[in-house]
C-alpha cells in the first residue's frame, strides 16, 4: 500500500484524495460518494499505476466464484460510476484508460510520497497522457477551420447572385363585368 505519510495511506491525484482503508474519495476536502464495486476497482488501479489490470483480476476481486452475475455489464457499469465520480471520460482519460476487452489502467500521476516511487516504476510508453487531449484540439480546429471554411464559401456563393428584379405589383380597380351595371 502507498502511504504519502505516517499517518495517511490516501492516494493523491488531481484535485482528488483516495483513502484505500475508509474506501472514501474526496474531490478538494469535500466527500464523493463512491461506494462498493467502484471503490474497490480504484483501489486495484491506484496500487498498480501505469500497469494493466485486466477485466479477469476485477472479476476475481469483486465477485466470488459463486456469484452468478452478468459480469461484463456489472463490470462496465461500475467502471462507469467510477469514471463519473472522478469526472473522467473513456474516450479522452485523464485517469482511467481502457485496453479494449482486456482491462484497465491507471494514467494519472500520483502526488506526494507515493508519487516518487511510482514515477520510477513507469514504463516508457505510458507517460504521455497528453495525447487524447491534444487529438481533442485538433479535432476541434478541424471542425472549426471547416466551417469557417463552409460560411466564407456560402457567403460568396450568395453575395455572387444577380439580385432579383424588382417585383411590382398593380393594383387595379374593380370592374363589375357581370353587366348589371348597365340599366
Amino acid at each position: 500500500m502507498h502511504s504519502n505519510s505516517a499517518n495517511s495511506p490516501a492516494y493523491r491525484f488531481g484535485s482528488f484524495e483516495f483513502d484505500p482503508i475508509t474506501s472514501e474519495l474526496r474531490k478538494k476536502g469535500l466527500r464523493v460518494r463512491l461506494e462498493g464495486q467502484p471503490a474497490a476497482i480504484l483501489a486495484m488501479l491506484l496500487e498498480r499505476p501505469n500497469q494493466l489490470v485486466t477485466r479477469e483480476e476485477l472479476q476475481k476481486k469483486l465477485w466470488s466464484s459463486d456469484t452468478f452475475v452478468d459480469f461484463e455489464q456489472s463490470l462496465n457499469a461500475a467502471i462507469r460510476r467510477l469514471r463519473v465520480a472522478l469526472d473522467d471520460s473513456a474516450e479522452y482519460p485523464r485517469y482511467i484508460e481502457t485496453l479494449a476487452r482486456k482491462g484497465y489502467r491507471w494514467v494519472a500521476p500520483l502526488e506526494g510520497s507515493a508519487a516518487a516511487v511510482d514515477v520510477d516504476a513507469q514504463p516508457a510508453e505510458v507517460t504521455n497522457t497528453a495525447r487524447p487531449r491534444g487529438q481533442s484540439a485538433a479535432r476541434i480546429a478541424l471542425g472549426t477551420a471547416l466551417g469557417l471554411a463552409i460560411l466564407v464559401a456560402s457567403w460568396g456563393i450568395l453575395r455572387s447572385r444577380p439580385a432579383p428584379g424588382r417585383l411590382m405589383l398593380a393594383v387595379l380597380p374593380f370592374q363589375n363585368l357581370s353587366g348589371d351595371d348597365q340599366q
